[in-house]
């Protein structure tokens, strides 16, 4: 599932090609770009990953680099050889703002040093989820990882009616074991100190949080023919409470490293792997809203193809509600091994009032669903169940409740 922040700006992607460095202007696409950029730490940095030791001077004429389209935070980069471009790595850089909304709208530099350090903390919890990340330079706000050019994002592939029910196995056992393996309930004190130290991650989480909780937010919009279920639901009392509640459960949670922004668009896939990726907004929180990001994601995906079917006789429909039902079984068995009947209860709950947010969020929010995007019957559809998942979440706590509050419309 692929995000659009509601901008004019965004639409247009005010693409600052290869701007590297905020105050230089400098296009990193180009020869002069590439020297400037290999001249300090980011330079040294790279001869000791790649095996250039020494001071001798790396010739940038060997290198080609291009833009990478995407992405409203962050800029990125694929850096190739000249003699062999299937020799490449991926360069990220965090501008001191969101790239798709410009100057006047700054955001710290900080969070892909957090992001570096996410992706590293996630392959030590569960090995192989997440591209192999090379070094992180400070100096430019830059991280170098491994190239996953021969994957194809998750979102993206169920946009074009294709799911692979083995890969959606294999994320809920992914984010299953991340979960599993930073959690309160299994890692030692010393251990979950320090990641709480290492993931507050304050300024994205606040980020998160507005966009996630905020039914009042002057940039909110939605379908003309939503205008007036968007009313009736921001202005019930029920829903807003419970959705208060919820906007103070993801910020006081500390229960364990969640990826914190995990729709499918985060999700690169190839033929029997799953990877992880952009981790910027990662912090220390609650267990289910990684769930719910997931479910939701598959439940707008259910709903577009459903009622605007792309072929006759189609089944994807079908395979998305076994893929929301396969997300739901496979993770809740991984919890089951290491928390009690009252703690299970507590997460399937809160899996069912964040996954209504998210819908609620993409829907009429400050965020889009692309999948729904003139698709305004899947959109009422979707925030209905968006609307009695967080209205009843306290009352569900087990996964064939949940199950039921999804598919029982």
């Amino acid at each position: 599932m692929s995000i659009v922040v509601h901008k004019q700006e965004c639409v247009q992607f005010r693409h600052m090609s290869g701007d590297l460095f905020a105050e230089s202007n400098m296009d990193f696409t180009s020869e002069g770009g590439l020297q400037i950029l290999f001249r300090g730490t980011f330079g040294q940095k790279w001869r000791n990953s790649f095996g250039n030791h020494g001071n001798e001077k790396l010739d940038t004429s060997n290198y080609i680099v291009h833009n990478v389209e995407g992405g409203y935070l962050n800029r990125v980069y694929r850096l190739c050889s000249k003699n062999d471009q299937s020799q490449s790595v991926f360069i990220k850089h965090a501008p001191p703002f969101i790239k798709c909304l410009g100057y006047d709208q700054p955001l710290g530099e900080e969070r892909l040093h957090t992001e570096f350090l996410a992706l590293r903390k996630f392959q030590q919890a569960v090995p192989g989820s997440v591209p192999d990340v090379y070094f992180h330079d400070e100096e430019t706000k830059c991280v170098v990882m491994e190239d996953l050019r021969n994957y194809e994002v998750m979102g993206s592939q169920l946009s074009q009616g294709c799911l692979d029910i083995v890969l959606v196995r294999r994320l809920a056992s992914v984010v299953a074991k991340l979960h599993r393996n930073t959690h309160v309930a299994t890692t030692s004190s010393s251990e979950f100190t320090t990641m709480l130290e290492t993931f507050r991650n304050e300024e994205m989480v606040a980020l998160n949080a507005d966009m996630t909780f905020d039914l009042s937010n002057p940039a909110n919009r939605c379908s003309p023919e939503l205008e007036g279920p968007a009313c009736s639901i921001r202005k019930d009392p029920e829903i807003v409470a419970n959705i208060q509640s919820l906007h103070l459960v993801f910020l006081q949670r500390k229960e364990c490293l969640t990826h914190g922004d995990l729709h499918l668009g985060s999700v690169m896939v190839n033929e029997s792997s799953v990877k992880l990726i952009d981790a910027e907004f990662a912090f220390m929180g609650p267990a289910a809203s990684d769930v719910g990001h997931i479910l939701s994601n598959f439940i707008f995906s259910y709903a577009a193809h459903t009622l605007y079917p792309k072929e006759e006789n189609s089944s994807i429909d079908h395979l998305l509600r076994e893929a929301t039902q396969e997300t739901v079984d496979v993770y809740f068995d991984e919890a089951k091994e290491f928390l009690s009947e009252d703690a299970l209860a507590t997460l399937v709950s809160q899996t069912a009032g964040f996954t209504g947010c998210h819908i609620i969020k993409w829907i009429i929010g400050i965020a889009e669903a692309r999948d729904l995007l003139d698709k305004p019957q899947a959109e009422l559809m979707c925030l209905s169940i968006g609307a009695r998942l967080v209205k009843e979440y306290n009352m569900i706590r087990s996964t064939q409740d949940l199950l039921r509050c999804i598919f029982d419309t």
